[in-house]
């Protein structure tokens, strides 16, 4: 059972005021505990949303052998890129200079529709070495730094069980703790040429940075990218014109657009040099014929309007397989070959296991994509994406992407698309794109993205005639079919993988210190869970068909009993018309409810009282930016930017707050600093520095 903190007794006329609401009854987490356990699995589910047939894999535990003898195994080399969409010459792209990828394809397996499970690393990177998706894990927050479940095997681990010599250099960003027996090897030295056993066969991962978005705007990291291409081509080397380039419709054609799009070109010409490079390190040591190189990028450009968000500029990712004709047994395919079949990134890890003959751990949740020659196979029919909190600022996006559409479902449509975020606003182009909006030189499609208005609940594309996805056809009858069918996929698959990112980020942290065990075990191990789980996931889709209060009757019965259902029912009543004296009554039993729950459900009541024009409780807001979680102290900031609250006469305590912020060990992105800096800027019309 969770320990709370008993809430603070202050002696200020307000704070009182919001304590004597607290007096009668503090319903700790017993009494309404998140126990959200997702719904059990059936025995035999319909479907498997992970393959996207009735088929599932069973596994006989963790010392089940390789069909292989280490002699017969392949050596795998992964080669990731970041932030890269496939501006390849293999796919197409004319104005790419990647001769050492496209000789890669020529040699390989191209996939054309390839997936990132999430269109930032951590997230991403996340599903890819754990094999369970981030919503599941609980790892979907970026940076969010979540517990891995004990039993969860990352694929290294496995790997080693069977003779593998595993190395990574060396980008992690697993958004959990690496556990120490991750790998034989994770650093910026790591090798497979460090293997102390020759005969014994290699996985290697080779993570390069040279595509980073900080390339296209950061000049020393720039030009690092262009003394490498100098150093291997000389006079040769031809940079990207600005005139070339083909800007897409979810950019404003101007200079500075044109000029990052060409420095991104030019850092892809780069990577592909690295590349280059990795491969002839295996030629020259003659291990190019017994090593399966499989190259991906973790997920989009890294652009606005890609990096970051569910579309397929910030999903579609390169996906290549290169296997030697010595393991063609293995992972069959004819050199040179394209495939339209649906990928995600999730299933790289199945595969692997796949290629070598082992059995897959019942915790994965993706697909093998080995080819099947001359078996019965059945691909994907759909692949599954989500958006979560992006470094400072919350949104909860989920998508479906099959063949031909791309299925968009917002649940948190009461948050404007581009929210302030330092990383990005930092930028040339979003100041470009701002200033650009305030003058109404903007397409109506990008006066839109940057306005304050909501989000829709739904979207939905048509990716043959949209590529760039800016005419939602979510509200067109004729595609309502298409609309019910990914709203659909979406819901089971939501269910069948329990995504557990409907618990508010304060709380989930909570739990797994105080439990001392991942969101992602307690939530199995608590059966009364089942029903949390269930109530939230109902509650929104009932918010998708309407307003919550669409006959005008309100009940305080109707308030839920779990801390996660609370949240959200403060945050959309916020979104409801309380002007008459009936709803205010209502609005007034449903605050003093609240200000008796969990301090998150506290802060959702504080925020609905500020809307309504009541500032009484605004000094206990204000105590929470120093509250021992920061994940709280990060809401309550979140709060007070976005209602643009006036609170210059607690400057002292929001400077105290900031400062802790700075002294707060493993908080690298200093969040909270953010969004206070940026809470004063807008408020004061200062510029202090939002870092």
């Amino acid at each position: 059972m969770l320990n709370h903190t008993p809430f603070k007794i202050a002696s200020t006329p307000s704070a009182l005021f919001c304590n004597s609401l607290l007096v009668a009854l503090f319903l700790c987490l017993s009494a309404c505990a998140d126990n959200p356990a997702p719904p059990k699995k059936p025995e035999k589910p319909q479907t498997d949303i992970s393959t996207g047939s009735s088929q599932s894999v069973k596994y006989s535990g963790n010392n089940s052998a390789s069909t292989l003898q280490d002699a017969q195994k392949p050596n795998i080399v992964w080669i990731s890129i970041e932030d890269a969409s496939a501006n390849i010459g293999a796919y197409g792209d004319q104005l790419a200079e990647t001769p050492n990828i496209d000789a890669l394809a020529s040699r390989g397996l191209l996939y054309e529709n390839a997936y990132a499970t999430a269109p930032v690393c951590a997230p991403s990177r996340s599903a890819i070495i754990a094999g369970v998706y981030a919503t599941s894990l609980g790892t979907a927050h970026m940076r969010g730094q979540g517990t891995l479940p004990d039993n969860v095997q990352l694929l290294p681990q496995i790997l080693q069980e069977h003779g593998y010599y595993t190395t990574n250099n060396v980008k992690e960003d697993y958004n959990f703790k690496t556990p120490k027996n991750a790998w034989n090897e994770s650093s910026e030295s790591a090798h497979w040429r460090n293997n102390p056993n020759p005969s014994a066969p290699f996985f290697a991962v080779f993570n390069l940075t040279t595509s980073h978005e900080s390339r296209i705007w950061n000049e020393s990291r720039y030009a690092e990218n262009v003394d490498l291409l100098k150093n291997m081509q000389g006079d040769k080397l031809k940079f990207t014109r600005p005139e070339d380039v083909s800007i897409p419709p979810f950019h404003p054609d101007t200079p500075e657009f044109r000029k990052a799009w060409a420095r991104y070109y030019d850092n892809m010409h780069a990577t592909d040099v690295r590349v280059g490079q990795i491969i002839e390190e295996l030629k020259k040591a003659d291990l190019l014929d017994n090593t399966i190189i499989v190259f991906w990028s973790d997920h989009g450009a890294g652009f606005v309007r890609a990096k970051r968000w569910p579309y397929l500029s910030g999903l579609h990712i390169p996906l290549i397989v290169s296997v030697p004709d010595e393991f063609k047994s293995h992972f069959y395919h004819e050199a040179g070959e394209r495939t339209r079949e649906l990928v995600s990134l999730i299933d790289l890890y199945p595969t692997m296991l796949d290629i070598i003959g082992i059995k897959a751990p019942p915790f994965l949740q993706g697909k093998s994509f080995k080819p099947k020659k001359n078996e019965a196979w059945s691909p994907r029919q759909y692949v599954f994406a989500h958006r979560d909190r992006m470094d400072e600022r919350y949104d909860m996006i989920r998508t479906v992407t099959d063949e031909h559409f791309h299925y968009v479902r917002n649940y948190q449509f009461n948050k404007p698309y581009l929210q302030f975020m330092n990383t990005a606003e930092q930028g040339e182009l979003m100041k470009v794109m701002r200033q650009k909006f305030g003058a109404k030189e903007l397409s109506p499609y990008l006066m839109s993205l940057l306005s304050d208005l909501y989000k829709p609940k739904e979207e939905l594309y048509d990716i043959g005639e949209d590529p760039n996805q800016s005419n939602n056809l979510a509200f067109n009858p004729d595609y309502r079919d298409v609309l019910l069918r990914l709203r659909q996929a979406h819901i089971d698959w939501r269910n069948e993988t329990q995504d557990l990112m409907l618990i508010p980020e304060a709380l989930m942290r909570e739990i797994e210190s105080q439990e001392q065990t991942s969101i992602y075990e307690y939530v199995r191990q608590k059966p009364e869970m089942t029903q949390t789980l269930e109530e939230l996931y109902a509650f929104h889709d009932q918010i998708l068909k309407g307003p919550m209060f669409q006959n005008g009757e309100m009940d305080t019965a109707d308030f839920p009993k779990s801390i996660s259902a609370q949240y959200w029912f403060l945050e959309f009543a916020a979104m409801q018309n309380m002007a008459d004296e009936s709803r205010q009554q209502f609005l007034q039993q449903i605050i003093s409810q609240a200000m008796r729950s969990h301090d998150i459900v506290k802060q959702q009541a504080i925020k609905l009282s500020l809307i309504n024009g009541d500032t009484r409780c605004l000094p206990e807001l204000i105590g929470d930016l120093s509250h021992e979680n920061v994940w709280l102290r990060l809401h309550a900031a979140q709060i007070l930017d976005e209602l643009n609250v006036d609170t210059t006469e607690y400057d002292t305590q929001i400077q105290a707050a900031i400062n802790l912020d700075k002294q707060v060990r493993n908080n690298p992105n200093k969040y909270l600093a953010r969004v206070l800096n940026r809470h004063i800027n807008q408020r004061d019309g200062t510029s202090r520095e939002v870092r």
